[in-house]
């Protein structure tokens, strides 16, 4: 089975769907590179399956059913049948690395073997986490983006994210040159939502520096030193 993906970005798909035979019997689900996916028996009743975060990278992405067992007949009809998928939902949102989604047409996005548009937590970051359809990263004090734009010319770039602190303060985003961006008070409970739009990238790297008006400190349940935390980043480019 192939599923292709027209976009220039890779998309994460949340699956659900059922699987029955005529007789029990093993079934295999493989991704790409033999990947294993879901092993279970099946029999002549409904087996519901749920596969989260499969990732659909652009292009062609292979999947293989696989049995151990011969195909049946039915008496009246001549089809082999091995077995019966039925009920199949897919649920489609951008694919998340290390921290960020990027998104955007092909042509300024280019392949993910030659990307166009790269995004590096380059310092002053922790190793970004997830649970779920939520990715965050946490900053050790004042962090740097580089947003690196391979295209001839000037893009622009919508950014949209959630951030929190680890105690109540001030945070900020400024370009590389101090340029502001963006302020808000944000704290543990207290979250900001920041969207903004027409950010130009040019030809090169742009440096933006999240900070607070803080120091980091310690969490009980955590021996890091913590300041700010980023969630959902969404990165959209444009012409």
């Amino acid at each position: 089975m192939t599923i292709l993906n027209p976009h220039a970005f890779a998309l994460e798909a949340d699956w659900d769907f059922e699987l029955s035979a005529l007789r029990k019997r093993e079934v295999t689900i493989s991704g790409s590179e033999s990947h294993e996916l879901w092993r279970g028996e099946i029999q002549n009743g409904p087996t519901n399956i749920k596969l989260s975060r499969i990732v659909l990278q652009p292009g062609q992405n292979s999947f293989a059913f696989d049995t151990d067992a011969v195909a049946s007949r039915i008496d009246g009809d001549s089809r082999l049948f091995s077995f019966c998928l039925k009920n199949w939902t897919i649920n489609l949102r951008p694919a998340s690395f290390a921290g960020a989604v990027v998104i955007g047409p092909f042509e300024l996005l280019g392949t993910p073997e030659s990307p166009r548009i790269m995004v590096n937590f380059s310092r002053g970051w922790y190793d970004a986490e997830r649970y779920e359809n939520i990715y965050w990263r946490w900053s050790k004090g004042p962090a740097e983006v580089v947003i690196t734009n391979r295209n001839d010319t000037p893009i622009k770039g919508n950014f949209s994210f959630s951030l929190n602190a680890i105690s109540k303060r001030t945070a900020s985003l400024l370009r590389g040159d101090g340029t502001s961006l963006w302020e808000g008070e944000v704290s543990s409970r207290h979250s900001k939502e920041a969207d903004l739009r027409d950010i130009v990238l040019a030809p090169g790297d742009t440096r933006f520096i999240f900070q607070s008006n803080l120091p980091a400190s310690g969490a009980d349940n955590d021996t890091r030193l913590l300041d700010l935390i980023m969630k959902n980043l969404v990165i959209e480019v444009a012409p």
